[in-house]
């Protein structure tokens, strides 16, 4: 059996558009797929250092989810390397995540842009 945690995150695009649009004030190449992943990045990780405390050092790997397009694997650092013990660095894979494919959106919430993520309890065991 297998646990996961599924959560998403839905834009209106006519509202995406505008939101972005004051933010750059017109001098940026952010696009709002770049707005969405950011907000989806800083909001995961604002998740796991309320799990696992502010101190936790995150990186974020490309992936291919099959719904999700771009997609990312967040990992942290589980144990670091250390001289006298002479451990590897470990990082640990908590969840994948990314933005959300148009060919699934448009019929369920057209006009949206949304990112998801899933997250398997098992691994945080």
């Amino acid at each position: 059996v297998f646990h996961q945690l599924d959560g998403v995150k839905l834009f209106e695009n006519s509202k995406l558009s505008e939101v972005l649009s004051k933010e750059t004030s017109g001098d940026s190449n952010k696009t709002e797929i770049d707005y969405v992943a950011d907000d989806m990045k800083t909001a995961l990780e604002q998740m796991v250092k309320k799990l696992f405390g502010q101190q936790i050092q995150v990186r974020w790997v490309d992936a291919y989810f099959p719904f999700t397009e771009p997609s990312w694997e967040m990992e942290i650092l589980f144990e670091e390397k250390s001289s006298q013990t002479s451990q590897q660095t470990e990082w640990l894979e908590v969840l994948g995540c990314g933005i959300m494919r148009n060919k699934i959106m448009n019929p369920i919430k057209p006009n949206h842009t949304a990112w998801a993520f899933g997250l398997g309890l098992e691994r945080l065991a």
